[in-house]
């Protein structure tokens, strides 16, 4: 959902973007801070714990989030997100996926490095 969400944010970074914040943007911007802020939260690390990390990856934009499971319950550490390029919007879904996965471990590398880290993918051919 973040990431639909932050695609106008995201289109702003774009090269053919002129750049200019509207009132769209602040808007986007301000339930972004909500649904973070109210729906799930931000935890810190227990490096004790286990580590996921979820990835997903679309043509408009690849990104994940890093997490615990403490008492059955998914805790967000950090969220990832960026958007794809002219020529990797041509990719298909499995190598999108596989970008989605590569770039979310790179992004947390100073989290996960000497941890355990599970992979979590909705996509059925890279499980």
């Amino acid at each position: 959902m973040c990431g639909l969400l932050c695609d106008p944010l995201n289109q702003l970074c774009c090269d053919d973007s002129d750049g200019e914040w509207g009132p769209k943007h602040a808007m986007v911007l301000a339930r972004l801070k909500w649904v973070l802020a109210f729906n799930r939260g931000v935890w810190h690390a227990d490096f004790k714990k286990p580590l996921f990390i979820c990835s997903d990856g679309s043509k408009r934009g690849v990104g994940g989030y890093l997490f615990q499971k403490i008492n059955g319950e998914e805790r967000v550490i950090s969220y990832f997100s960026r958007a794809t390029t002219k020529d990797e919007r041509k990719w298909d879904t499995r190598e999108l996926e596989v970008l989605a996965m590569i770039s979310t471990l790179e992004y947390f590398r100073h989290y996960i490095d000497g941890s355990p880290v599970y992979l979590d993918t909705d996509h059925r051919n890279i499980t």
